[in-house]
C-alpha cells in the first residue's frame, strides 16, 4: 500500500476526467441572480407590512453579528491547517 502525505492529497489534479458540469455551473449561478433580481422588483409592493419590514430588520442584525464569528472560524481552521495542527494520524482511533 502506498503512502500519500497531506500535500500530496491536496495538489490540484491535471484536469483529466473532468465533466461538462463545470460549465453549467456559471449559468446557472447567472439564471439564479436574475430570478433573485427579478423577484425583488415584482414582490417588494407586496411586503410592505410593518411585520415583515420588523422580521427583515431582526433577521439582517443576527446575520450581522454572526458574521465575525464566521470570519474569526475560517480564519483559525486556516491557521490550523497551515500549521498541521489538523493533520490525522495513521494509527486508528480506539474506543
Amino acid at each position: 500500500m502506498t503512502e500519500t502525505s497531506a500535500t500530496d492529497q491536496l495538489a490540484p489534479h491535471s484536469g483529466q476526467g473532468r465533466d461538462a458540469g463545470g460549465i453549467r455551473l456559471p449559468w446557472a449561478f447567472i439564471v439564479l441572480v436574475a430570478l433573485l433580481a427579478a423577484g425583488r422588483f415584482l414582490l417588494a409592493p407586496y411586503l410592505t407590512a410593518p411585520a415583515l419590514q420588523t422580521w427583515a430588520t431582526v433577521f439582517v442584525a443576527v446575520c450581522v453579528q454572526a458574521l465575525p464569528f464566521l470570519v474569526f472560524g475560517v480564519a483559525l481552521g486556516a491557521l490550523r491547517m497551515r500549521a498541521g495542527w489538523g493533520e490525522r494520524s495513521a494509527a486508528p482511533a480506539t474506543v
